[in-house]
């Protein structure tokens, strides 16, 4: 660790990072604006309230990766980061990753969005982030793999976008360049497609699960085993886990599905809630699950190849789509 970062030993709670009801989520305070020292948003905008919590202070207790054995992926796929904070200040803040590695012009990084944090108190708190990268559709090369030796975390004021602390964190991970097929995705997260204007599959029966492991998947505190079924007929099981780390707000139970490939297992989809199954043309089973949302609802299609099923988001219901 950086030596700013200051490992605390507390006991972290788990907090869920709420965005101020009525807030934009990207609010600027304008030049002609006072800006309180002390601010809580609500849907009548800024209000001040009075500083309880004394001077501001930000702090690291700890940074794993999730699960903590993963240090190899593929280029397109995330690296999830358990990231436990204790703040004290009174102002809204986002908490944003940047990767610390050498600039490598052939791949672009991607980086989870940050909410926005509303302490009204004094936070001992995790915020589960994600890092990746992805390969250029233009790049000279095909088989250069990328490598973080590090990321910087930084806490930024929500109104004015000043970068307020900053701390460095070891972590190690290498995207690998291998078996790459360079895509523009379809459909993005924030501008998914309108559900009703997706031609549907027909629904078919759950997989059978007539299959087994060579492994067993790796014990992880957050980690349970739900299901095992065999999506491509293969007798060999691809596992259902369901992962406390990505829990959403309105009862959005996460879950990841991994497949066995030598001698580990590989996330191949991320999804809401329960799987629907779908007829498919490849060797993988289509599939799909609902996320339920406080102004819409998002169905994650998955379709599979080049290793993983790749998503389509549905938007239910359609209006207001940008």
């Amino acid at each position: 660790m950086h030596n700013s970062l200051c490992l605390l030993l507390l006991l972290t709670t788990f907090i869920m990072p709420l965005w101020p009801k009525g807030a934009e989520a990207h609010f600027y305070f304008s030049n002609d604006d006072v800006i309180p020292e002390c601010y809580e948003m609500s849907p009548q905008g800024v209000e001040a309230v009075s500083n309880q919590y004394g001077i501001p202070s930000f702090y690291i207790n700890s940074v794993v990766t999730v699960p903590e054995w993963l240090k190899q992926l593929k280029m397109g796929d995330a690296l999830t980061l358990r990231i436990n904070f204790t703040v004290t200040h009174c102002r809204p803040f986002y908490i944003y990753i940047h990767p610390i590695t050498e600039n490598m012009a052939h791949v672009t990084n991607f980086t989870s969005p940050s909410p926005v944090f509303s302490p009204r108190g004094n936070i001992t708190g995790e915020y589960v982030a994600f890092i990746g990268y992805q390969r250029k559709l233009n790049a000279d090369t095909t088989d250069r793999n990328t490598f973080i030796n590090g990321i910087k975390i930084s806490f930024v004021d929500y109104g004015t976008h000043h970068e307020v602390a900053s701390f460095e964190a070891d972590i190690y991970a290498t995207w690998i360049a291998e078996e790459i097929n360079p895509s523009a995705p379809e459909t993005r997260l924030d501008k998914p497609m309108c559900i009703n204007d997706y031609f549907w599959p027909e629904k078919q029966f759950p997989p059978q699960s007539l299959c087994s492991n060579d492994i067993n998947f790796p014990p992880q505190e957050g980690y349970e085993v739900k299901q095992s079924i065999d999506l491509n007929a293969d007798g060999i099981c691809e596992l259902i886990v369901q992962a406390e780390y990505c829990r959403k707000t309105h009862d959005n139970t996460c879950h990841l599905l991994y497949a066995e490939r030598d001698g580990h297992f590989q996330k191949i989809f991320h999804f809401y809630n329960e799987l629907e199954f779908f007829k498919s043309y490849d060797e993988y089973t289509s599939i799909g699950a609902m996320e339920y949302g406080p102004n819409y609802d998002t169905y994650r299609m998955g379709v599979y190849h080049d290793g993983k099923y790749h998503t389509t988001y549905l938007r239910h219901p359609c209006k207001k789509i940008n």
